[in-house]
């Protein structure tokens, strides 16, 4: 499922109830967001040139409050859902059946698992300068189907016409797309140094389900 993505700009003067805390993430850095940072109100944000911010197992959703915010270039905040695992493969059937007789079947392939759920995106920013952002909010993709087992052979033709071999299991179903999450960033200009106008050109947003995972292949007869 697609959600909705809102970029808001909004006149304030200044944002009451924010603790004095400041996040910096370096040039090139990676921030891991765990569960205890999933709500962060702060007086000051800034992420370098090339910062990226990702999110530990867990993380719903990312809601920060900050009184001053410095976007470098190239910042990648990526709440992208985690893909599905696949599905484990059918049992073969082991050998070959008795003299004559038909092979037993395979056993089927599992499905895959769903795809993770975006991670809800929830910004509230006093903006001082910004380079370049992108919000990446998508749901994971389906795991693929696991692999039919193969068919057991047909027993042997000395004395008979011989046993047909087994028919071979049937492939899992694909895992469904995750959900996208909701993405809102609510931002107002601190100082004279951003270009309110081009904000709409310097942040990118992506909010999109995740695609179904393929089914398996069927095993070999």
């Amino acid at each position: 499922m697609k959600y909705p993505v809102y970029i808001v700009f909004a006149q304030l003067l200044f944002v009451a109830g924010l603790s004095a805390k400041e996040l910096r993430v370096a040039p090139g850095e990676t921030l891991l967001v765990n569960t205890a940072q999933q709500n962060l109100q702060l007086d000051s944000l800034v992420l370098g040139d090339g910062a990226q911010v990702k999110f530990a197992d867990g993380v719903t959703r990312w809601q920060v409050t900050a009184a001053r915010v410095v976007v470098g270039d190239n910042v990648v905040i990526d709440g992208r859902g985690a893909p599905g695992r696949a599905g484990e493969s059918g049992t073969d059937a082991p050998g070959m059946a008795e003299e004559c007789a038909d092979g037993i079947a395979g056993g089927d392939g599992f499905d895959g698992l769903p795809g993770g759920s975006g991670v809800e995106l929830s910004l509230s920013w006093g903006l001082a300068a910004l380079g370049s952002l992108q919000l990446i909010s998508d749901g994971g993709a389906g795991g693929e189907g696991g692999r039919g087992g193969r068919g057991q052979r047909g027993g042997d033709i000395g004395k008979c016409r011989g046993g047909q071999g087994g028919a071979g299991g049937s492939g899992g179903a694909g895992g469904s797309g995750g959900d996208a999450g909701e993405i809102s960033l609510v931002y107002w200009p601190v100082g004279d140094e951003v270009d309110m106008p081009a904000i709409a050109r310097r942040v990118g947003a992506s909010a999109a389900g995740g695609l179904p995972g393929r089914g398996g292949t069927g095993g070999a007869g």
